[in-house]
């Protein structure tokens, strides 16, 4: 069964982040170093390189996308004129504020993502990832050839004390995929209603990237932003980016560890 069939789990809990990263980078992490680009490096990043991956040129912004045959009227001294026709166009939103907000991205494997190998007693339980070889592999390709792979519930508890401690405002939670092309009505008006919310939702083209996202709306940056939780090595280890599918976790402490054969 899945880890989220036992009880006390839910479907999208997360269970376990992973930072995929060269190695350099995977050791200040492991140290407790967060850094953080804003959210125009991301938009500027796919305009740059015209790869679409690591860089998303809407990132942060709600988008429409028509991508049919159309006509856009407005209203002009009491006539309606047409303004604009075509066959496809991405109309985009967005608070400018947004663009220097620093975002810190993690893939994250929820409950539902884990297959309980055994139960302990009432509630412990020894359980292994279950994602597809593929999925890690596309994760590698993209971003690099190491893993922190890091005890979820353990790395939210460190920021929320780091947050205390600085006064240093954070929103998290799992990004959103959705079709662009799709329930545009509904979706403007969530956006302007809650302007946090292009924060994390994305295109659906992102989907195998499952992103767990930290922000700190309150805090802007031309570029970069960099905080020290202290060391995570109490409940995070590296190890090569391939060998992400043989670990798992154990017990209801949600430590990770290598689960043994």
């Amino acid at each position: 069964m899945k880890l989220c069939e036992m009880e006390g789990f839910s479907e999208n809990q997360p269970i376990a982040f992973i930072k995929f990263t060269a190695e350099k980078f995977a050791k200040e992490l492991l140290d407790g170093k967060i850094y953080m680009k804003n959210c125009n490096f991301y938009r500027e990043l796919e305009k740059s390189t015209c790869e679409k991956g690591r860089g998303d040129r809407f990132e942060g912004g709600h988008v429409v996308h028509i991508n049919e045959p159309f006509d856009m009227y407005a209203e002009i001294n009491g006539k309606e004129h047409l303004i604009l026709s075509g066959d496809e166009v991405f109309v985009e939103e967005i608070y400018t504020g947004f663009k220097k907000t620093p975002i810190f991205c993690l893939f994250c494997l929820t409950a539902k993502d884990f297959k309980v190998r055994e139960t302990i007693g009432k509630e412990g339980y020894v359980a292994d990832i279950a994602v597809s070889k593929r999925l890690t592999n596309k994760m590698v390709d993209t971003f690099g050839e190491k893993a922190v792979v890091i005890s979820a519930p353990m790395f939210i508890k460190r920021l929320i004390e780091y947050s205390d401690e600085t006064n240093a405002v954070f929103i998290s939670r799992l990004v959103k995929y959705v079709d662009f092309t799709k329930n545009q009505k509904e979706r403007t008006a969530v956006a302007r209603s809650n302007e946090i919310e292009p924060l994390f939702t994305k295109d659906k083209y992102f989907t195998d990237q499952k992103e767990y996202r930290f922000c700190f709306p309150n805090i802007q940056v031309e570029d970069s932003y960099e905080i020290n939780i202290g060391s995570l090595s109490e409940f995070a280890t590296i190890v090569d980016s391939k060998e992400v599918l043989s670990l798992g976790v154990i017990n209801n402490k949600l430590n990770l560890k290598k689960v043994a054969e």
